[in-house]
Formats: structure tokens, C-alpha cells, sequence
């Protein structure tokens, strides 16, 4: 019915005759206008399927005109590299326009065949932009990035755990591409992949009950942590790679290397805010805050790192201030005192280790 429907056949026209044009200045436009002519034809080719998306039947159609359509681009990406403004955004836009008109006529878009359909799209842009160089590789691995996301979301939308696993494997792999390649153009779908395992993440958070859950031993822990070892080798691998126009011992690439140590200590906390009563989340809140706090500052100086020394004791200051403020209001007498006690010995081994620094210093200062 979808090859053969008249009705059909005349709504999908437009989205034909636009790709019978890309195809003719794609053979007679010539180096000079071929490009932008074969890139507009296309462009417009898109609108007309989505907007016939909901007809019954036009699922095989619309996959085979958006398939060739794709196809085309990439034959016209391969013929010449190009230095023209614009022509990046378009060679990213374009197939993934094709991909979300491939999609729209499904029924169910998160089913094996929507999965295959996206996986297919990164196979073919991926192979594309390993037969060229240069910003033309970029765009299409950049492309095959975000295609290969899609199709982890669709084939993994009703488990969550999975879903994650697979996007922050794909965001590792990718940043690993980025540093072999040093293409920038990568961090769009790293980006994407995470903030889509983020989201993920936060569902298995919010359907978790509050204080009736062992912090760290839920599915929503495992999920956390997978995500956070993504997080973790994105930041190693960007800040490994060497950029052309940042030096590698700037402050910047620092705390991008650092991001999976923020992410986990953001888990952490996310773990203890609500674990086992209010009383019990309180405190243990004070104590993990003073106890990174002074981990953080034990590192710091170990590592002649000023700048974790300062981020440890503005986690300790903050520890004893929440203390103070929130500490009152714990029922429990021993859960009271004992945040007290905790935080008051981490303050002293705090000014302890900062005096010990600044007599070590004077004897220097001496001896010099």
C-alpha cells in the first residue's frame, strides 16, 4: 500500500521532486554551486514528510526517501571538502532531519524497529566519515554520535539501567574518538548521551521511596554509579586530549579531568539526603561533607593542588555550618552530639594540618 497508494504516492511528491532536484544539482550544478544547491534541495525535502508523517501506510516510503536522501548528502559531502559558512550546521541538521522523518510514521518509535532504523543511520554516516578527513569526518562521526544515542534510547526506553549502561559506554567510546581525533564536534553527542542517562538517572532517584531505601544497594545506586564512571572517563579523555588552543596544564582542563570526582560526590549526596530517617540523612549529610571536606584537603597537599585544598575546606566550613544550623533540630540526643564531636575533631585536624604548613614554611624561610 505505501509504494502503491495514489493518495500517498501525490503527499509524498513534494519530498520527491526535492530530491530529484538535489540529485540534478548534485550531477550538473557544478563545484561551485552544486554544494549549497544539493544541501537546500534536501533541506526542503524534509518538511513534507513530517507533515504526512501520520498517514497509514507511508512507514516504508518515508524510510526509503529519507535512506536516499541521506545517501545523497553523503555522496555530496564525500565529492569535495568544503569551506563555505554554513554548510557544517546543514550537514549535521539534514541527516538527522531524514532520521526524525524515518521515525515519525511509526506507531511506537521505542521498538526494536525504531532502534534498527537509528543504528542503521550511525552505521552509514559512521562508514561515511571514515572514507574522509578532516571537518567533513567530524560532522559525520558527530552525526553517527547522535544516531547511535537515538538508538540506544529507543531499544532501551523501559530500562533504565540499561539505557544508561549504554549511553555512558557510548559517551566513553566517543571521547575516546575525540581525543584520538581532537574533534570537537564530538562533545555534542557525548553531551546529549549523558544528559539523556542523567535524566534516566533521576527517574530511578524520584521512583525510589524516601527513607525506605539502603543507600548505595538500590537499582537506582547501580544506575548512578554506571553513570558516574561515564562521567568520569568523558572528563579524563577531554582533558587528556591536546587541543590545539589550550594548554594542558591549564585550570580549565583541571576540573574537566575532575568531573567524574564531582559526579560522585553529587551521587553520594543524592544517596545520603534521604536515607533512613530525617535524623539519620542529617547527620549523615554533616559527616560526608566534612569527611570529603578533609579528604579533600589530605589530597590537596599531598598533590600540591591549591586549588583542592580550597574546595576541601569550604566543604569542612560547610559541614560545621550546617551542623550548627541543622544539628538542633535532630531528636536524637547522640545523633546531636555526635555531629558536634565529628565536625568539631575534622576542624582541628583542619587547623592543625594548615599550622603545620605555615611552621614548615617560616623554617624555610629561615633556613633561606
Amino acid at each position: 500500500a505505501a509504494w502503491s497508494s495514489g493518495a500517498t504516492f501525490g503527499r509524498e511528491l513534494p519530498a520527491i521532486f526535492a530530491l530529484a532536484c538535489a540529485w540534478g544539482a548534485l550531477a550538473l550544478g557544478g563545484s561551485m554551486h552544486a554544494p549549497m544547491l544539493t544541501r537546500s534541495y534536501l533541506t526542503a525535502g524534509i518538511p513534507p514528510l513530517l507533515y504526512v508523517s501520520d498517514v497509514a501506510g507511508v512507514f516504508r516510503s518515508h524510510l526509503a526517501i529519507a535512506a536516499v536522501a541521506t545517501a545523497t548528502l553523503l555522496v555530496a559531502i564525500h565529492r569535495r571538502e568544503e569551506e563555505g559558512d554554513g554548510w557544517l550546521v546543514a550537514c549535521l541538521l539534514i541527516p538527522l532531519g531524514f532520521l526524525w522523518a524515518a521515525l515519525a510514521p511509526l506507531d511506537d518509535m521505542t521498538s526494536t524497529t525504531g532502534a534498527l532504523i537509528a543504528a542503521g543511520w550511525a552505521a552509514g554516516t559512521g562508514l561515511a566519515g571514515w572514507l574522509v578527513e578532516g571537518r567533513r569526518r567530524d560532522a559525520l562521526w558527530t552525526v553517527a554520535g547522535v544516531s547511535a544515542g537515538v538508538a540506544i534510547v529507543l531499544a532501551a526506553s523501559e530500562r533504565e539501567v540499561l539505557m544508561i549502561a549504554g549511553l555512558s559506554l557510548h559517551a566513553g567510546f566517543l571521547s575516546h574518538l575525540m581525543r584520538r581525533e581532537r574533534a570537537k564536534l564530538l562533545l555534542l553527542p557525548m553531551v546529549l548521551a549523558l544528559t539523556a542517562a542523567l535524566v534516566a538517572s533521576g527517574n530511578l532517584f524520584n521512583a525510589r521511596p524516601p527513607y525506605a531505601y539502603t543507600p548505595f544497594l538500590t537499582e537506582a545506586s547501580l544506575g548512578a554509579l554506571l553513570l558516574v564512571l561515564g562521567i568520569g572517563v568523558v572528563g579524563w579523555n577531554a582533558s587528556k586530549t591536546d587541543w590545539p588552543d589550550a594548554p594542558s596544564g591549564s585550570r580549565r582542563l583541571g576540573v574537566v579531568g575532575g568531573l567524574g570526582i564531582i559526579a560522585a560526590f553529587l551521587w553520594g549526596r543524592t544517596e545520603l539526603a534521604s536515607a533512613y530517617s530525617p535524623d539519620i540523612a542529617t547527620f549523615l549529610l554533616i559527616v560526608y561533607y566534612a569527611t570529603c571536606g578533609l579528604a579533600a584537603i589530605f589530597i590537596g597537599r599531598r598533590s600540591a593542588m591549591p586549588d583542592l585544598r580550597r574546595v576541601g575546606l569550604a566543604l569542612t566550613i560547610f559541614a560545621a555550618l550546617k551542623a550548627v544550623a541543622q544539628a538542633y533540630e535532630l531528636r536524637q540526643i547522640g545523633l546531636r552530639v555526635g555531629s558536634f564531636l565529628l565536625v568539631g575533631a575534622f576542624m582541628l585536624a583542619v587547623a592543625y594540618w594548615y599550622r603545620a604548613t605555615g611552621e614548615a614554611e617560616t623554617r624555610e624561610a629561615d633556613v633561606a
